[in-house]
C-alpha cells in the first residue's frame, strides 16, 4: 500500500496508531493531508470544511488529448442523446478507450455528474463510431468548464444520509433496458453514486422505478447504523 489517510476526532489515537504501524512497517508520515491519489484535499478549520478537487488531474488529461483550449459546454451529453450500437468500428478503439479511461477516474473520485455519460460511452468501447467519439469529446468539453468544481463536506452537529434515485424507461435504444442512478449525500456533498443498466427489460415506467429503488436500497444496507436517514425520489 502506497497511500493511507487516518481519520479520528482523537489526535492521541492517531499518534498511537502511527506508532504501532511504524513498529511493523517502514512508513513516512507526511503530516496534514494535502494530496491523495491525485486528489487535492483542502481543509479549512475556520469554515469547518474539507474539499476534494481533481483540478490538476483534469487539466492533465485535457492537455494530453489536446482539448485544453476547447470551448466548454453545460451538459456532458446532449439531451435525449441516443448512442446506437454499430458492427464495425469507425474510429481507433484504443484511442477511444484511453480517453474514456481518463474520464473514469474523474467520475469515480469527485465527479458524480459524469456517471451517466461514462456508463453510456463505455457500452461502445469495443466498437466505437464517429457519433460515440463525438459524444466522448463533448464530455471533455463539459469537464473543461468544471475544472475548479469541488466536493465540499461541511462540519455538522448531526450526521444524516440523504439518498436520491431516478431512472428512465427503456432508455437504451439497443436493448430497451432502463438506466437507473442514485446518489447518497452527507455533510453537504456526495459520498456514493452510480449509474447502471437494469438487469432486465422493464415493461412499464413503474416497474423501472421499482428497479431503481431496489438498486438504491441494496446500496443503503452498507450503512445500517448511519443515523438519521432521509430518502427523496
Amino acid at each position: 500500500m502506497d497511500d493511507k489517510l487516518i481519520f479520528s476526532k482523537n489526535v492521541d489515537a492517531i499518534k498511537r496508531l502511527k506508532l504501532q504501524l511504524s513498529e511493523h512497517f517502514e512508513i513516512t508520515d507526511l503530516g496534514k493531508a494535502c494530496w491523495i491519489l491525485g486528489m487535492e484535499v483542502i481543509q479549512d478549520c475556520q469554515q469547518g470544511t474539507i474539499s476534494l478537487s481533481q483540478r490538476r488531474y483534469i487539466e492533465t488529461i485535457l492537455d494530453r488529448f489536446g482539448l485544453k483550449d476547447g470551448q466548454s459546454i453545460s451538459t456532458p451529453l446532449e439531451t435525449n442523446a441516443k448512442l446506437v450500437k454499430i458492427d464495425v468500428p469507425e474510429v481507433n478503439a484504443k484511442t477511444y478507450q484511453t480517453m474514456l479511461g481518463g474520464l473514469m477516474y474523474a467520475m469515480l473520485a469527485t465527479h458524480p455528474d459524469l456517471a451517466y455519460a461514462v456508463g453510456a460511452l463505455s457500452k461502445h468501447a469495443a466498437c466505437p463510431g464517429q457519433a460515440h467519439f463525438a459524444a466522448l469529446k463533448r464530455v471533455y468539453r463539459y469537464l473543461h468548464g468544471m475544472t475548479d468544481t469541488h466536493l465540499i463536506y461541511r462540519k455538522m452537529s448531526e450526521m444524516s444520509l440523504l439518498g436520491y434515485v431516478d431512472t428512465d424507461w427503456a432508455g437504451d435504444v439497443n436493448d430497451r433496458r432502463s438506466i437507473s442512478g442514485y446518489t447518497f449525500v452527507t455533510a453537504g456533498a456526495a459520498i456514493s453514486w452510480s449509474s447502471k443498466k437494469q438487469l432486465s427489460v422493464a415493461l412499464s415506467s413503474t416497474e423501472a422505478e421499482y428497479g431503481a429503488a431496489h438498486l438504491e436500497a441494496a446500496t443503503f444496507v452498507q450503512w445500517p447504523n448511519f443515523g438519521k436517514v432521509t430518502h427523496e425520489p
